[in-house]
């Protein structure tokens, strides 16, 4: 599986930055960018805004040049302010595991994308997106795996397993979704060094 690792190898550790629906932040000020309402509240004190590519988020958009474009915006955005941001990208960029059995670190290559072209389409805008974004900037690449939490919701892998026809058997990674966010707002409260993190959980 797929380990929380700082850019040194070691494990790191979650500490619960998010109490009474408010984010610990001191004297920073947090800014959460989409593309669309999230669907869940975020703390009070983490401003939400909507951004779009230049060329529109329209039927006519390629979706390939929408998913880099994106990226590349934010990215060139906070560069330019001098602002340090965090990328939401995916595990999905990997396949299998290891010719030793384990599972992928931060620092092996993606073999699931499209310069190995076996991948998805879904996968291999992820891959080109970090790689579009990967050192503009002071920013981290946050990779979460098949998310799950005690919420039923056609998203939660929890509720997919129990209402798909067939599952099938695989090596692969998994994200509590508040875990998840948890330990993404710590790597900036605990001023982890910029970079790639896997963010799943052990098990």
């Amino acid at each position: 599986r797929q380990q929380n690792r700082d850019k040194n190898g070691q494990g790191e550790q979650t500490r619960q930055v998010i109490q009474g629906g408010e984010a610990q932040q001191g004297n920073h000020r947090l800014v959460a960018m989409g593309m669309q309402q999230p669907r869940s509240p975020l703390p009070k004190s983490v401003q939400h805004v909507i951004y779009g590519a230049s060329r529109g988020n329209g039927q006519d958009v390629h979706p390939l040049a929408l998913e880099t474009e994106t990226k590349v915006i934010r990215a060139e955005a906070c560069a330019t302010a001098g602002v340090p941001w965090g990328h939401v990208s995916s595990g999905c960029i990997y396949t299998g595991k290891n010719t030793d059995g384990s599972g992928f670190s931060e620092t092996d290559t993606p073999n699931f994308t499209f310069r190995t072209n076996n991948c998805s389409f879904y996968s291999g805008t992820k891959a080109l997106g970090e790689e579009a974004i990967e050192g503009v900037g002071q920013n981290y690449i946050w990779r979460l795996r098949i998310p799950f939490d005690e919420f039923d919701n056609h998203r939660n892998y929890l509720s997919k397993i129990q209402r798909y026809a067939k599952v099938y058997n695989n090596f692969n990674s998994l994200s509590h979704r508040s875990d998840y966010v948890k330990a993404c707002l710590d790597c900036w409260f605990q001023k982890v060094p910029f970079g790639i993190y896997n963010v799943t959980n052990p098990g």
